[in-house]
């Protein structure tokens, strides 16, 4: 595994942070031939319900991390939102972004994939959305108590 201050050197001198071989994607840190290996890794860990952070513990079905993860990505959030005042607005920017360049490109604005016809979610996206909010509508009827 690379010292930062190599993975410094790399970056300086235009090469992939990860393996300091190829050169990175537009607009990114790594090549592709080490996003690939990246991805390969996280897929795998999902399919055999491994937390993708730690890779240590077992997480609960349909899920990414362990409840050791999840608690630290949870106090990290809070943290920064408590310490940083623009840390909101950076959020929000970044999401207007991903949004308008999954639009403009045909995408699901939640999953990237190809988007449904005349949507900006594709179908897998838009069944949970709806079933979402009839749950939503459901549990606010019954907490109005109608």
């Amino acid at each position: 595994m690379a010292t930062k201050e190599k993975r410094e050197e790399w970056k300086k001198a235009g090469l992939c942070s990860c393996c300091g071989k190829n050169k990175p994607v537009e607009g990114g840190l790594t090549c592709q031939e080490c996003r690939d290996r990246q991805k390969a890794n996280r897929d795998y860990k999902r399919e055999h319900n491994i937390c993708v952070k730690c890779g240590r513990n077992k997480t609960a079905p349909n899920r990414k991390y362990c409840d050791e993860c999840l608690e630290w990505r949870s106090n990290r959030y809070k943290w920064q939102k408590e310490n940083n005042p623009e840390f909101s607005n950076i959020r929000k920017q970044y999401y207007e972004r991903h949004r308008e360049k999954c639009i403009k490109n045909g995408l699901c604005v939640n999953c990237s994939k190809p988007a449904y016809e005349n949507h900006v979610l594709c179908y897998e996206c838009l069944i949970k959305a709806k079933n979402r909010a009839r749950r939503d509508r459901a549990s606010a009827k019954e907490f109005k108590g109608e």
